[in-house]
């Protein structure tokens, strides 16, 4: 299979974005990466929405994500007594990211409990959640984590939404 820009190969295309990769700092690759995701998947909910492409046993969802400082309570699920204060980052119906300082308590794939109240919004939102992501803070201080929703009630998702759609004008970050 090709990828036709010109006469460009798709091993042409790969070995260039190698050239590229190789040259970044860890921190611009990661910065890289969130860029690359949330522009394919937006590509994606494009030719989806246009009837040029159809998401098919996909097990990744799409959502509007909006960057938010919301204060975040949680938990660890094998911890149970113990909580921790955080902020987020950003929010979606999916999920939801934040800066801890230690990342010594969590690891991806853990399990985890979330509180927190959307700001104009009413009612606490307790889910439960996986972590999907531990990396170095951009800031280089900390560790940013981002969890998937897994059990969340579809009134949850709505407030989220609303939320998102009330702040951010529905664009996603």
């Amino acid at each position: 299979m090709t990828v036709n820009e010109g006469n460009k190969t798709e091993d042409q295309f790969r070995v260039k974005a190698h050239e590229i990769i190789d040259e970044l700092s860890a921190e611009d690759l990661v910065e890289a990466a969130y860029f690359l995701e949330d522009l394919l998947i937006n590509k994606c909910a494009e030719a989806a929405k246009s009837g040029k492409a159809e998401v098919v046993g996909s097990e990744r969802r799409v959502f509007k994500r909006l960057r938010a400082h919301v204060p975040v309570a949680y938990k660890t699920l094998d911890e149970p007594g113990m909580h921790k204060r955080v902020s987020s980052l950003d929010i979606s119906t999916g999920g939801i990211s934040f800066v801890l300082w230690s990342a010594d308590r969590v690891r991806m794939g853990d399990y985890v409990e979330l509180s927190f109240t959307l700001p104009g919004k009413r009612g606490l939102i307790t889910v439960q959640a996986q972590i999907k992501r531990v990396a170095p803070a951009k800031s280089g201080s900390g560790y940013e984590v981002g969890v998937e929703f897994i059990h969340i009630t579809d009134d949850q998702q709505r407030l989220i939404d609303e939320f998102i759609g009330d702040t951010g004008d529905g664009k996603q970050d």
